[in-house]
């Protein structure tokens, strides 16, 4: 009896004992990046007028240049005519309207396009780029602009150039 009492004792005993510390694999210092700035309303206004309008632009040239990407080109004309609409009408109650000008990028973008041999390939990269760009910056502006006129459009614009993300990626 004093036998089990005493491996009862033990098994008790060996219960308490501590184990040693896991030691979780160390991590990578976390980086932080430093948040950008919000875009003033009219940064947001020339910079998404300006690719609205190149899309809008390269759409037509592309369309005529290459039948390949006619059908994708005009879906991309007339979603970019949506948002610049959305832009018109916001900058009329801002007394800020966009341009009619490209900015000097998208106008260089637009002049390449028009020299190239491969349209089609030089319009898909002009969208995918004009779209991730779209994405960032519409995105941003929606969540921290300035503007509560130009928020709606902004996200509008996302909205637009999130499904326009899916179609590239689709082929």
């Amino acid at each position: 009896m004093r036998l089990a009492v005493t491996l009862v004792g033990v098994a008790l005993l060996a219960g308490c004992a501590t184990r040693p510390p896991v030691r979780e694999p160390a991590r990578p210092p976390m980086v932080v990046e430093p948040e950008r700035p919000v875009a003033t309303a009219a940064d947001y206004m020339a910079v998404s007028a300006s690719r609205s309008l190149l899309l809008v632009r390269a759409a037509e040239l592309a369309e005529r240049r290459a039948p390949t990407v006619a059908t994708l080109a005009r879906r991309i004309a007339a979603n970019h005519r949506g948002i610049g609409a959305q832009l018109n009408l916001a900058g009329r109650r801002l007394d800020l309207l966009p341009s009619a000008e490209l900015l000097p990028l998208d106008a260089a973008q637009l002049a390449a396009l028009g020299r190239t041999g491969e349209p089609a390939v030089a319009f898909r990269r002009i969208v995918a780029s004009a779209v991730a760009n779209c994405l960032a910056d519409a995105g941003d502006y929606a969540m921290r602009g300035t503007s509560p006129t130009l928020r709606p459009v902004a996200r509008f614009a996302e909205a637009v150039c999130r499904e326009e993300a899916a179609l590239l990626s689709r082929g």
